[in-house]
This record gives C-alpha cells, sequence and structure tokens, in this order.
C-alpha cells in the first residue's frame, strides 16, 4: 500500500513578468506536482501501452 502524501501546487505566476530561469523553475515545480503520489491518486497511473495518434 502506498502512501498518499501532500503536496502543493505551486502558486501561479506572473507569466509577462518571469525570467526564463522563473519559467523552468516554475515548470519544474509544477511538473514535480502533477507527478506527486497526491495527483496519482486523483488522475490514476498512465497506461503505458497507449499511443496519442
Amino acid at each position: 500500500m502506498s502512501e498518499v502524501t501532500a503536496m502543493e501546487r505551486p502558486p501561479e505566476p506572473d507569466r509577462s513578468a518571469m525570467t526564463d530561469e522563473e519559467l523552468v523553475a516554475y515548470r519544474e515545480a509544477e511538473n514535480r506536482f502533477r507527478a506527486s503520489d497526491a495527483m496519482r491518486a486523483i488522475t490514476g497511473d498512465p497506461d503505458p501501452g497507449a499511443a496519442i495518434g
């Protein structure tokens, strides 16, 4: 049994005022949130055999 941990979504940034480095950092934080155990409990695991056509 896996343990679901709480993880907070990063706050929505003002993209018009962001530097490239800040955008990369935000994207990485958002990706970590989306891949977290907490989100997997909601979205489920991807089908490894699925194809996008």
